[in-house]
Parts: C-alpha cells; sequence; structure tokens
C-alpha cells in the first residue's frame, strides 16, 4: 500500500498547483526546483502554461519524501485505508495543541528543512467526541455517584485514546482550527491510525514519576480512526480553542 500512497502523491503533485499554499514558502520551494516561475498563480488556472519536463521528477521526489517520512513514523495501518488524496474546502480540520498559548516558532516550521507535514483529524470524530461528553456530563448530573471525569476530561480522554496521543508528547490543552474555504484544497496522506503506548520509550520517567513508566508503557492507546498528514499548511490564521470552549459552545447548541 505505501508504494501507492507514493505514486498517488505524485499523481497529486504533477497535475495540480494548490492556490492556498502559494504564501507557504516550504511548497513554494517545491514549484522552485521543479522549474516553475513566478507568479505561480498562473499555474492555477485552467488555460495554465505547460509544466517543464523537470517538474514530474521533482514531484515525484517530493512524494517518495513525503511518504517514507509518514511510514517510518509507524503511525497508519497498511490498509486499504491508507491512501493521498485532495482534500477540498469547505472543511474543518483540527490539530491537538498541547496549550492554548500559541507557539514561538515561525509559522512554517518546514522552511529551510528536509522534514514535511503535520498531524490532524477531522471533525467527524472531534463532533462524536463532544457528543459522547454531552451524554456523559448529562448522566453525571443525574447520577453524582457514577464518575468523576469532567466534560472537559472527557474530551481530552477521548481525543488521546482515540488518536492515540502519548501522554508525553502532548497534553491536549487545546485545538487548533483550520478552516479550507470552498475554493481551497490541499494534498494530504491519510488512514486508519494505530495504536501507541500511553508513554512512548523517550518519556522522562523523572517528569513523569507519578506514573509507572513501564506499566505505562504496557497502557495502549488504541486509536483507529481516520488521521490526516498535512505536508503543507496554508498561512492563514489558526485559532486555538481550549477543550473546555469546544463543550461549552457545542453544549449552547
Amino acid at each position: 500500500m505505501w508504494e501507492h500512497v507514493g505514486q498517488q502523491l505524485a499523481h497529486i503533485l504533477k497535475n495540480q498547483v494548490f492556490e492556498c499554499l502559494l504564501h507557504t514558502p516550504s511548497y513554494t520551494v517545491l514549484l522552485e526546483k521543479g522549474g516553475l516561475t513566478p507568479p505561480f498563480t498562473a499555474y492555477t488556472k485552467t488555460s495554465r502554461p505547460a509544466f517543464p519536463s523537470s517538474y514530474d521528477g521533482t514531484c515525484e521526489t517530493y512524494a517518495a519524501l513525503i511518504r517514507n517520512q509518514v511510514r517510518q513514523m509507524q503511525c497508519l495501518a497498511d490498509d486499504r485505508n491508507l491512501r493521498a488524496e485532495v482534500i477540498r474546502g469547505p472543511v474543518s480540520l483540527y490539530r491537538a495543541m498541547n496549550t492554548r498559548k500559541p507557539p514561538t516558532a515561525p509559522a512554517d516550521l518546514r522552511a529551510g528543512t528536509a522534514y514535511i507535514g503535520d498531524w490532524w483529524f477531522d471533525d467527524v470524530l472531534l463532533n462524536r467526541c463532544i457528543r459522547e461528553c454531552i451524554a456523559l456530563e448529562k448522566e453525571r448530573q443525574r447520577n453524582p455517584l457514577l464518575t468523576e471525569m469532567t466534560p472537559d476530561r472527557c474530551l481530552r480522554t477521548l481525543l488521546r485514546r482515540k488518536l492515540a496521543v502519548s501522554i508525553n508528547w502532548n497534553a491536549i490543552g487545546a485545538l487548533g482550527k483550520l478552516v479550507l474555504d470552498a475554493n481551497e484544497s490541499l494534498p494530504v496522506v491519510t488512514g486508519t491510525g494505530l495504536g501507541m503506548a500511553a508513554f512512548s520509550l523517550d518519556a522522562d520517567p523523572l517528569k513523569f514519576k507519578s506514573k509507572s513508566l513501564p506499566a505505562g508503557q504496557q497502557t495502549l492507546l488504541p486509536g483507529g480512526e481516520r488521521q490526516i498528514w498535512i505536508p503543507w499548511t496554508p498561512e492563514k490564521p489558526i485559532p486555538l480553542v481550549a477543550i473546555s470552549e469546544w463543550l461549552a459552545v457545542a453544549a449552547k447548541n
């Protein structure tokens, strides 16, 4: 399946220039290396200039690089759900963030590096988790002895288990929201997420001394949900919303 992913992604890159990525430096580097010349918007039109002969080879190189990076992380199941595709707006995508505080790093973390991409998930999973937590809270109010789990803790727990996010990787204090408009699209690699240990092998036993690290490694976060690897993220605002705020908005609706 992974060989097909590389082929699918190469085909996508060869046949479409993504307008919403034209302000993302690491994407325009691909275009420049492939021999395209500014203004790149010309290549997004129906009657676009012909791609130079060097462009196909550059797209194949990038597709192989991205495929290999995602494969080496061992986060996606090698099954029929594994594929490269184009996600088209209107759609909202979400990324689990450690805190609500915006990162201090440059917006395009991949500029000048060989590393490409980040993990995201869709609103199908988020909405399902929110519904489960709202239902649990209603039951908790009727029967306070049922559970001590608060709604925000419920949402963090469900996302951690379904996305298989190890505890020492991410506190899941907030979610970043990327909105693609109706005329926007992105190339992605997507598939079913594999399970992960509650604590990764590189977890600091001093920092997580309240947990038994060996026992934590034996506890599996099941995963099993659709995960989306986005090689290039558009240069647009991505608000960070606290977990508790997602539930508050949902409860009002």
